[in-house]
């Protein structure tokens, strides 16, 4: 009786150790291809300025139905500068157009610069051109 209990532990442990009866299956996850897209005209991600602010290294990235403007605002004039934010008109090739607002909200000092980011769902990757109006704070 002790030799089938020795048996049988020794083939129980056997069986812990080697996993068997764990099915080790590759967990594959079915994602589909994600589809990045991003804007290189240069009348859309060119540098302007405007009244002392440089606008500039803007991207423009369209992934998960939203895009995403990254963009530099820098004082480049001999003033502080309070901005509000910066709207932003992209127009398409069908003469159509989208309105983007970037949030700044900051005094800028002489060649301060600072990142701004803002997100929309219009898919201005397919823009042509864009067109920056500088918002002022009314402080």
């Amino acid at each position: 009786m002790k030799k089938i209990l020795l048996v049988s532990i020794a083939v129980l442990s056997l069986l812990v150790v080697s996993g068997c009866g764990n099915e080790n299956k590759p967990k594959y996850q079915n994602l589909k291809e994600e589809k990045i897209q991003t804007n290189t005209n240069s009348d859309v991600i060119g540098d302007q300025e405007i009244n002392g602010i440089k606008l500039s290294n803007a991207s423009v990235v369209y992934e998960d139905n939203q895009s995403t403007l990254t963009i530099t605002v820098t004082n480049v004039s001999d003033l502080v500068i309070v901005v509000d934010s910066v709207l932003a008109k992209y127009t398409y090739a069908d003469g159509t157009t989208s309105v983007l607002s970037i949030l700044v909200d900051s005094p800028l000092v002489p060649s301060q610069k600072l990142d701004a980011v803002s997100s929309t769902a219009a898919d201005i990757t397919k823009a042509v051109k864009v067109e920056y109006e500088i918002v002022y704070s009314k402080n």
